[in-house]
């Protein structure tokens, strides 16, 4: 619920920009949760923004990191998701295709589990992320692209390469 509250503030913050240029967005991808021993999971994120102007965007994303597992029985199962606040700062290349560089805060959400004890360690934090991509407009609504992006947890780096759909409107 928490979550909602923050995702709310931020449409509200931005929603004078978000009418005039903004942008919802679906990706998913590989996850790298940077523990030994532990699968790299697919996971998805949601987004909106708002452009500032042609080199400026502001965005709000929820990622589910999915679920990881170290394979052993009985075995242990990380989950991990997080709110993410960045400022994408872009280049055009041409009039179809932006290259950026991603950057910003994110509230994150970790549990560890074991299968048939429950609960093992619960983990929350606010940390920095930063990230890269590029995008191609289909038309002047769509447009498709792909992401690689970095969320420190505690000192530890969780990593996403996806692939993502954008609709402005």
């Amino acid at each position: 619920m928490k979550k909602v509250s923050y995702i709310t503030v931020a449409l509200l913050c931005t929603s004078t920009n978000v009418m005039a240029s903004g942008y919802i967005g679906f990706g998913a991808g590989s996850i790298d949760i940077g523990v030994d021993g532990f699968d790299d999971p697919a996971g998805f994120e949601l987004s909106i923004g708002a452009e500032v102007n042609n080199n400026l965007s502001l965005e709000a994303s929820f990622i589910d990191f999915g679920e990881s597992s170290d394979g052993i029985v009985p075995q242990w199962r990380v989950t991990l998701n997080t709110l993410a606040f960045g400022a994408l700062a872009k280049a055009q290349v041409n009039d179809d295709f932006d290259v950026f560089f991603k950057v910003g805060l994110h509230m994150w959400d970790g549990e560890l589990k074991e299968d048939g004890f429950g609960l093992l360690e619960k983990n929350d934090g606010t940390d920095i992320f930063y990230g890269v991509g590029a995008t191609m407009k289909v038309n002047q609504k769509v447009s498709f692209g792909a992401r690689y992006n970095s969320y420190d947890m505690d000192g530890d780096d969780v990593t996403i390469f996806s692939l993502n759909a954008q609709l402005s409107f």
